[in-house]
């Protein structure tokens, strides 16, 4: 992690001991924060994350799960040894068919992660199969670029754990076996200005 990162999350710590972490962070059970869709991608992925992690990153979105999430999920998955999700629930999925009824789009678009550090290899996975292979939303430009950056090779660069500082700083926490969005997306609102 650079001095840019250490420097961006322990002055997110500080200020969510400073706000009350009670307060910030938990909603009920099935209370929606309400905040919209967020992409992955921060402005400083640029200096320490691959290229191909960086286009991943913009073609993939951080959402909370609705109602219709929750029972498309519960179908999808009604014969499989499968964790049901729950409302509010913090997910990531394709940026390029989010619009489209969950059961609509191809296999692969949508991963909840049991925790922060889970979403870089969910992201890979949804990159590798859905983006790359079978969404028919995604840009065919978008796709041909993928492969070509997923084919060099990349060295020194940061994996699992730096995925996960930057879902801390985008307001995403920990709550038991779930991803959660912290209620007061203004306590978040400078600190992200400073990172652009």
């Amino acid at each position: 992690m650079t001095h840019h990162d250490n420097s961006n999350i322990n002055s997110h710590n500080a200020m969510m001991q400073s706000l009350g972490h009670d307060a910030v962070l938990h909603p009920s059970p099935i209370q929606l924060t309400g905040r919209p869709p967020v992409m992955l991608y921060l402005s400083w992925d640029l200096d320490s994350l691959s290229p191909y992690q960086v286009l991943l990153r913009k073609n993939i979105e951080l959402f909370e799960a609705n109602h219709e999430d929750v029972e498309s999920h519960a179908k999808v998955h009604a014969n499989l040894p499968s964790k049901p999700i729950v409302l509010g629930q913090v997910g990531i999925r394709c940026r390029h068919c989010a619009h489209l009824h969950a059961l609509q789009r191809a296999p692969g678009a949508t991963y909840y992660p049991a925790k922060r550090e889970g979403v870089y290899q969910a992201a890979q996975n949804l990159g590798n199969s859905h983006l790359i292979e079978v969404c028919p939303s995604v840009p065919e430009a978008v796709r041909k670029e993928l492969l070509h950056l997923r084919s060099q090779k990349a060295s020194g660069r940061k994996g699992k754990k730096a995925w996960g500082d930057r879902l801390t700083v985008l307001g995403v926490y920990e709550d038991t076996d779930i991803l959660r969005f912290a209620l007061r997306l203004d306590a978040f609102r400078d600190q992200l200005h400073k990172l652009e």
